[in-house]
């Protein structure tokens, strides 16, 4: 189900209050439980999948940035990213790419692409 922007935006402002964001205004009058906070937030962008994995994950290497709690939290989107299933990632590529028959060799049989794969599938479709 495609959602609209204005249904995405109640979703993502759900999760992120129930995670306890209100986090600007926690930060902002020096939230007693720093640990929790950085922990919340990586639960939350977990929980609001690939695109805000991929923030976490650009964010964590940026020391100057965040206090090291949420460094050390967010880098955990880049060791133990939880999996992104094989369905969806074809069901993405054939809807939004146009790609109904994917080339059996650029897949392994074990459901599980290489992104050097994608990359050479995508350069010869284009």
């Amino acid at each position: 189900m495609v959602k609209t922007n204005r249904e995405r935006l109640k979703e993502i402002a759900s999760v992120l209050a129930s995670y306890g964001f209100g986090h600007i205004y926690n930060t902002r009058i020096r939230s007693r439980n720093k640990e929790q906070d950085a922990k919340n937030l990586r639960k939350a962008f977990e929980e609001l999948g690939p695109s805000f994995i991929k923030i976490g994950q650009i964010i964590s290497t940026r020391r100057d940035l965040l206090p090291s709690n949420y460094i050390q939290e967010l880098s955990k989107l880049r060791d133990d990213a939880p999996p992104f299933s094989y369905n969806e990632m074809r069901r993405i590529f054939e809807k939004d790419l146009g790609l109904s028959k994917m080339d059996p060799i650029e897949w392994t049989l074990k459901k599980v692409p290489s992104i050097g794969s994608i990359f050479v599938y995508l350069y010869r479709k284009i």
